[in-house]
């Protein structure tokens, strides 16, 4: 999508951490990056988004409870997801 994010949080470790995350996993699926057809729609997908996000943030780190929603969006939620990016 070649768009800068700005995002002013205190620390930018947890929360923000994981918007960013969820965001960068939007943007990986919008590029061709993740195959949303598939029956895990994410698989690697989160790993892959939070050590992208690392790269420019290196100690973020959503917490358990935030990472585990993350990575539990199911398909059908995802794909509605996506719409809305498409409109």
């Amino acid at each position: 999508m070649g768009c800068t994010v700005l995002v002013h949080c205190d620390r930018g470790q947890s929360r923000s951490g994981s918007v960013i995350v969820a965001w960068e996993m939007v943007c990986m699926a919008k590029g061709g990056h993740i195959a949303v057809e598939s029956d895990d729609p994410y698989g690697n997908a989160y790993r892959l988004a939070l050590s992208t996000v690392r790269k420019y943030r290196c100690f973020v780190e959503p917490n358990p409870g935030f990472a585990l929603a993350i990575e539990e969006i199911d398909a059908d939620r995802f794909k509605t997801w996506m719409k809305c990016f498409d409109e």
